[in-house]
């Protein structure tokens, strides 16, 4: 958590895979806010679901709802990053007259199958869930630092970037450190929306709602999803776009230019 407890409430959603430590460099860049990012189930800190359930992202958007009422939030806004910003934006959806202001970070609702690829994905799913992978013997790294060289393998993020997401999300083990996260959450979606259900969702946000794209992003990296992403900016009632330089972490990597676009977004909604 950061920021005064009477401040303008403010959850933020972090990506698959990573932790609320994604947050750690923009937080403190903020004024005014009391800024809560929790961790997904079986990420950071979270606890693991128990033995015979599986993850889905849908899953999240309940737990996260039944959070915000814990702390006892009447309205509130939300900032997401990638899965955080897929879910963010079905919260708002649901959540009209709650959800104030939504801000998202190089991604907009969640990823769509047609109705035909979702018996395939059903089928891949359960293919790989009765290998019980919870039971996976995880991979040991010797020390953070090869931690760190790891991820940035999988995916664009400067080191420090990726050091503040591995002090959270690693665990001292017998001959160095694995991931803390629950090996269950790679597993393939048992189920995705199709993309005419997202859209559905999308034309349900009535809150002022701004995306921040990286140049290095998610269009970049996957051209073929560019008519998507068009169509589901052009279903938002009140939507506003800006790229910034930078890859898919912007928040982590360049939260100096983050920061001022957040924060003008969420000052603009009380004037």
């Amino acid at each position: 958590m950061w920021g005064s407890a009477n401040a303008t409430p403010l959850l933020a959603l972090h990506g698959w895979l990573d932790n609320a430590a994604t947050f750690n460099r923009l937080a403190p860049l903020l004024r005014g806010f009391r800024l809560v990012a929790p961790d997904f189930p079986g990420h950071g800190l979270s606890e693991h679901l128990p033995t015979g359930m599986q993850y889905h992202f849908i899953g999240s958007v309940p737990v996260m709802v039944e959070l915000v009422q814990q702390l006892g939030w009447k309205r509130y806004g939300i900032l997401g990053h990638s899965m955080g910003a897929a879910i963010g934006s079905l919260i708002a959806a649901i959540q009209p007259k709650e959800v104030t202001g939504l801000f998202l970070i190089d991604s907009i609702g969640p990823m769509s199958d047609s109705a035909e690829q979702n018996v395939a994905r059903l089928e891949q799913f359960v293919r790989r869930w009765v290998k019980e992978p919870s039971r996976a013997t995880p991979r040991i790294f010797r020390d953070k630092d090869e931690m760190v060289q790891a991820r940035q393998k999988v995916a664009a993020i400067s080191a420090e970037g990726a050091h503040h997401l591995i002090e959270r999300g690693a665990q001292k083990v017998d001959g160095g450190y694995t991931w803390r996260s629950d090996p269950r959450l790679t597993l393939p979606s048992s189920l995705r929306m199709t993309e005419e259900q997202v859209l559905a969702f999308l034309q349900k946000i009535h809150c002022p709602t701004k995306i921040l794209w990286a140049t290095e992003g998610l269009p970049g990296r996957l051209p073929y999803i560019k008519d998507q992403l068009e169509k589901r900016c052009q279903a938002v009632p009140q939507l506003e776009q800006q790229r910034l330089e930078g890859g898919h972490h912007l928040q982590l990597d360049t939260p100096e230019s983050v920061a001022p676009a957040v924060q003008a977004f969420f000052d603009g909604l009380q004037n």
